[in-house]
């Protein structure tokens, strides 16, 4: 059996030993999502921990068990004794139910794992399978989940996780949710829904909160005009929304059936409320507020209106918040050294603690009982090489997350690429089949976006090695790694040779603002070139010319400037939203992916300002990097799929213990 195997055994059953024997069934029906042959390991490993409870107290073979624990203890870290002991203990019994079960192997892999000292994680259980959610809530009791699935088409579902349900209570519908809350005694479903898609420039004003039967979704529109967020107070009689005017955006509470409303505070029209949540005492919200430079958690009384910073500085952007029973709060966001958002544990004066850690995505954070859950968002992708002109050239299944963050045609013909494994992220080389596959960067921060130099000397890539993204250099072998920018904050972003190979173009998103920049191959300072917000660039052949997407890909121009700057030329993109760009070998026209209702395709558009042509005909999937080789003949795509699912933090509330 494979090491992976080993792996999702151990974090499955550990989680399942803390729930205890009377919560395991539901869980593990989540956990093993079907898997029979799982699920009986799994299922053997507990049966074998339960019968040894006893057996480890008073067996003489207990004097051999706890020889095997201290000889593991030894090896961990001496201010976790509770933890290891127990995962000494857990290891002790996977060995006797490994012997009863002739699986000798699970005992060796746990042994050796042993040699690093262990490290705290969360363990992660999917709840949904759909792909596609949006927005989710889990009940106070810990037993429900309600969450949103579809784009298009918006659905409301509520999953019951002891009796294994899932039940659509709201049928699909052209409809726009938002937030999303459970009443305190876990009966309704209170959400925000804008019932007209049909103007997205009145989305903001035009939506209202609703509250809605759990059981079988019957709903009342308790409140117009409301805009996302909302929150419900600890003692479930008091509602606090967000309403949204041309003027800027107004706090305000009012009882949970919506009458009695009253405006507590006032946001300047610069700043954003994007989230919401009642403290314990009820006597104030927290929010989280965006302006153009950072995202930051502010306190206000609900009575007076006054306001208190909790948390500002570090976040680049926050994707959620939940309140703990013990009066701290859970957030997703991402820093803005980060790569990813992630899920932390926050409250006034003390350093915010991270929960998970990894190169996935969270949202919506929601906590009940002992429980959290979260949206977790992550992308599969593989690499198709084709011959240009391909309509819909196929390629391998999108099983791993092969070129992701980046792929580049290197001057040898060889093909760079980044490769993501769990929370690793590295630039790796292979041959125009995929074959020869090598790894050239490892142990050493994220590493994304690999471009080579035209004379085929360097690869140049950006790695968070030195604690925060700058542009590296390194021989085209992997070799001789160097740092060549030394930004201090903000991220940076698809960095280009150029043809002559003396210099870089990147993009460095920093407060508010994604902007293009260009250094020295061999390092130095860098020279801004352009001061709007300016996303992929794309160097020409010629060495003429580099192109930018302007704006914020959703409603974007491209622009053109010569190389030594000069003035614009700007092209209106065919429509949908753009995600990478190349020029063609020629330096005539640009190719470029946009992505219109969850497909895209890539498109090529002539630099003269002539209608763009659609070059591929995918019917289903993403495009998330691609390249041309220097002839034009080879067409490089990364492509895939995009899921967003709830899980469930599955050790959180032994995690909150160990923390406090």
């Amino acid at each position: 059996m494979k090491p992976e195997r080993w792996k999702q055994i151990d974090e499955i059953l550990e989680a399942a030993i803390d729930l205890g024997p009377a919560r395991r069934d539901a869980f593990l029906d989540r956990a093993c999502a079907g898997d029979e042959e799982l699920r009986k390991e799994i299922e053997s490993l507990l049966a074998a921990h339960d019968r040894a409870t006893g057996f480890i107290n008073t067996s003489p073979a207990g004097a051999a068990i706890e020889l095997i624990e201290s000889s593991i203890n030894r090896q961990t870290l001496p201010d976790r004794p509770a933890v290891e002991t127990r995962r000494g203990r857990k290891i002790a019994l996977m060995i006797i139910a490994c012997a009863a079960i002739a699986l000798t192997a699970f005992g060796i892999y746990k042994l050796i794992s042993r040699d690093e000292p262990a490290k705290e994680s969360s363990k992660i259980v999917p709840v949904t399978q759909a792909g596609d959610v949006l927005v989710a809530a889990i009940s106070p009791d810990g037993k429900r989940v309600a969450y949103v699935a579809g784009d298009g088409q918006q659905s409301l579902r509520v999953r019951n996780l002891d009796a294994r349900s899932d039940a659509e209570i709201i049928p699909a519908a052209p409809v726009d949710y938002r937030s999303l809350m459970f009443s305190i005694d876990g009966r309704h479903v209170y959400f925000i829904r804008s019932d007209n898609k049909s103007a997205p420039e009145q989305l903001l004003y035009e939506a209202s909160l609703y509250r809605a039967r759990a059981s079988d979704g019957e709903a009342k529109e308790l409140i117009k005009g409301v805009g996302a967020p909302f929150a419900i107070s600890a003692d479930g009689q008091r509602l606090a929304f967000a309403r949204l005017s041309a003027r800027g955006t107004s706090l305000i509470v009012a009882d949970k059936d919506g009458s009695r409303q009253r405006t507590f505070f006032e946001l300047n029209r610069s700043d954003r409320l994007t989230h919401l949540a009642w403290s314990i005492d009820g006597k104030s919200v927290v929010c989280s507020i965006e302006d153009s430079t950072e995202a930051r958690l502010v306190e206000i009384n609900a009575e007076s209106g006054e306001r208190k910073t909790i948390s500002s500085g570090a976040w680049e952007k926050i994707y959620g918040i939940c309140r703990l029973q013990d009066g701290r709060f859970v957030i997703a966001a991402r820093r803005a050294e980060s790569e990813s958002s992630q899920l932390w544990i926050v409250s006034a004066g003390l350093e915010p603690q991270k929960i998970t850690d990894d190169l996935k995505d969270y949202s919506s954070p929601s906590c009940g009982g002992d429980f959290l859950i979260a949206i977790q968002a992550s992308e599969t992708s593989g690499i198709v090489v084709s011959l240009r002109g391909e309509t819909s050239p196929s390629g391998p299944t999108a099983a791993g997350c092969d070129g992701r963050f980046g792929l580049s045609f290197a001057p040898n013909g060889k093909i760079l690429f980044t490769s993501e494994k769990e929370a690793e992220s590295n630039i790796a080389v292979m041959d125009l089949d995929g074959s020869n596959k090598k790894q050239l960067t490892s142990n050493a921060g994220v590493n994304r976006f690999p471009s080579a130099s035209a004379d085929g000397r360097h690869i140049v890539f950006v790695s968070t090695s030195s604690g925060i993204s700058n542009v590296w250099r390194m021989n085209i072998d992997g070799s001789q790694q160097t740092q060549l920018t030394r930004s201090e904050r903000g991220r940076i972003l698809w960095p280009q040779c150029s043809t002559d190979s003396k210099w870089i173009v990147y993009a460095l998103a920093d407060n508010g603002k994604t902007t293009l920049w260009k250094t020295s191959i061999d390092g130095g300072n860098s020279i801004q070139l352009t001061d709007v917000n300016s996303f992929h660039p794309a160097l020409s052949p010629d060495g003429k010319s580099i192109a930018y997407l302007a704006g914020d890909g959703r409603r974007a121009a491209i622009g053109i400037i010569r190389f030594e700057g000069g003035r614009v030329k700007t092209l209106e993109p065919a429509p949908g939203r753009v995600n990478a760009m190349r020029w063609s070998a020629d330096s005539r026209a640009l190719i470029y992916s946009t992505t219109r209702d969850g497909v895209s395709n890539l498109w090529i558009q002539p630099a003269d300002g002539s209608a763009p042509r659609q070059m591929t005909d995918y019917k289903d999937g993403l495009i998330f990097s691609f390249d041309t080789s220097p002839d034009g003949r080879w067409l490089a795509i990364s492509r895939g799929q995009s899921r967003s699912d709830v899980v469930l933090i599955s050790n959180f509330s032994r995690w909150i213990a160990m923390k406090k």
